[in-house]
């Protein structure tokens, strides 16, 4: 670690501390980029961005006026991770070693803050199959039910039915929804 930055993480641990109490949810694809963004005021002047995996350095950036510097700490993050113009931490080509906590320090000339942001790395699943299971009419009134399915889905999935009409009703049981 070079002098300059030694210098600047001691700044920033002699600061006092902000901490947002509630990590951000971010949702990411396998294989895919996401974006942690970096909420933080303009009119402050930041010195420093420290981004952590699980508590972990990955990147650095140090602000001098109008130009800044980034360093990707750890190596294996090298060709992987970028830094916005906002300041905020692109990941690209996900896997699911990258979910977990993150968090960003970020020290002005005056304090310190720090966010939190809880990372989800999810599979893209293939176009769901809608099946009729069953359908029956009687007295004016035709009940349907319906199956959906995801070929390597697993376990894991939630199915979600949206009701389209005033008179329908729903009956849903995980990937079988029942209409009247």
């Amino acid at each position: 670690m070079k002098p300059a930055q030694l210098l600047l993480l001691l700044l920033f641990q002699s600061q006092v501390s902000q901490t947002s109490s509630t990590p951000q949810i971010v949702n990411g694809a396998l294989g895919e980029s996401v974006v942690l963004p970096l909420q933080f005021s303009a009119e402050k002047r930041i010195i420093s961005i420290v981004w952590l995996h699980n508590g972990m350095s990955i990147a650095f950036t140090q602000l001098e006026g109008q130009s800044s510097l980034t360093y990707i700490t750890d190596p294996k993050w090298k060709n992987r991770l970028s830094v916005t113009n906002s300041h905020s931490l692109q990941i690209s080509n996900l896997t699911m070693a990258d979910a977990g906590s993150y968090s960003t320090h970020i020290t002005t000339m005056t304090s310190s803050v720090v966010s939190t942001y809880d990372l989800r790395i999810f599979k893209r699943l293939p176009r769901p199959q809608v099946q009729v299971d069953s359908l029956s009419c009687e007295h004016s009134t035709c009940t349907v039910t319906l199956r959906c399915s995801v070929e390597e889905g697993g376990e894991n999935i939630i199915y979600e039915w949206t009701k389209t009409g005033p008179r329908t009703v729903l009956t849903q049981e995980g990937s079988v929804l029942s209409d009247s």
